[in-house]
């Protein structure tokens, strides 16, 4: 006996109702961890601890800065040259040095105000012995190291950089097209070689820069802000040095830190010590011992 032959509908929904097989769900269990998320999340933690020590020797530094003369701050500095000279002299001769540091602090829009100036003053006679004020780059660098251990408080500073109004939005230049260029034509080919080598030379030189403020992120604790990035930058032309050159980095830090542009803690070891040497009585023979235990220690 023949089986009745199913409606075209009757197989729709047989096929619709038909057991299908389905695969196990992948549960991803979420205490799992990638060794580069694990990388990630121990830098970060490690970076937080770091500022955070930072932080709290700045304060430290700060606290002894107001109250008492501070080591830290005049080291590798020539005292304060006072032969020939009466006490007014010397007064006026440092009156001059405050007022070009503050000139060139206004020509960058900040304004130290009467209290900050105050502020500066009580750490100077505190010092006053120990460096020589007549130089403004002195002030420069006392500046930084107040700012940076948070030694102002609010009205102290006017910075007018921050009330800045962002520069209106320029309309992208038109892409470089190289491909309506001949190269077998002279000034062509010269269009073509110029493109190249700024595309290549400014990509290599802003990751170069960065990889450097990592460094010294890294080896001295220190980030640098919108105008030591700037002065650091401008270094290379002035200096007539190339950016691909590793040694003139390290020579860019140095200048930098001699000028009071960063702080006196980017310096190692033995630029510390070469630094105390320039100011050091070498015919003395507690000091030559000194210089010689110093140097033994780096070296080890």
């Amino acid at each position: 006996m023949r089986k009745p032959k199913q409606s075209a509908r009757n197989k729709a929904l047989a096929g619709m109702f038909r057991p299908t097989h389905i695969a196990p769900v992948q549960v991803e269990d979420p205490h799992t961890q990638t060794a580069a998320e694990f990388k990630r999340e121990y830098d970060a933690q490690e970076r937080t601890k770091q500022e955070a020590a930072r932080r709290a020797r700045c304060i430290a530094l700060g606290v002894q800065l107001l109250s008492e003369p501070s080591p830290y701050l005049s080291e590798g500095c020539a005292p304060l040259n006072t032969s020939g000279k009466t006490p007014e002299q010397v007064c006026e001769l440092v009156r001059q040095a405050f007022i070009q540091f503050r000139t060139e602090l206004e020509a960058r829009d900040i304004t130290i105000t009467d209290a900050g100036i105050n502020r500066i003053a009580s750490v100077t006679k505190l010092n006053w012995d120990t460096m020589d004020w007549t130089d403004p780059q002195l002030f420069h660098r006392l500046y930084l190291l107040m700012k940076e251990c948070d030694c102002f408080q609010a009205g102290d500073i006017l910075d007018l950089r921050v009330n800045e109004q962002p520069p209106a939005e320029q309309p992208a230049p038109a892409p470089f097209d190289m491909e309506s260029l001949n190269s077998d034509i002279p000034e062509q080919k010269a269009q073509i070689k110029n493109h190249l080598e700024a595309e290549y030379y400014g990509n290599e030189t802003a990751k170069i820069f960065s990889d450097w403020q990592a460094h010294i992120y890294r080896t001295f604790g220190v980030t640098l802000d919108e105008t030591q990035q700037r002065a650091a930058i401008n270094y290379f032309p002035a200096a007539n040095k190339s950016f691909l050159d590793g040694r003139a980095w390290d020579a860019m830090r140095v200048t930098l830190v001699n000028r009071g542009i960063l702080p006196l803690t980017c310096r190692t070891n033995d630029e510390v010590l070469c630094a105390e040497l320039e100011n050091a009585d070498l015919n003395d023979y507690e000091t030559r011992r000194k210089f010689q235990q110093a140097s033994q220690r780096i070296n080890n």
